[in-house]
């Protein structure tokens, strides 16, 4: 049996997944696991990506400085 991870995090855009859950779960024998998440200000960072003309290491050498 497959299993569906549907993540909610009380938003309307996420609850949008809900309806293709149920309708794809039958079609694919697949049970729906349903996961409430929610923000941990204590925990929370910035995604930092590096510039686009950054490639490999480089990038991640950029990244790692910005952290």
């Amino acid at each position: 049996m497959q299993t569906m991870l549907v993540p909610l995090d009380g938003s309307a855009l996420a609850e949008q997944a809900l309806p293709f859950a149920h309708l794809l779960a039958p079609l694919l024998g697949a049970r729906v696991v349903l996961l409430q998440v929610f923000p941990d200000p204590e925990h929370e960072y910035s995604v930092i990506s590096a510039p686009a003309d950054a490639p490999g290491a480089a990038g991640a050498r950029w990244a790692h400085q910005q952290h």
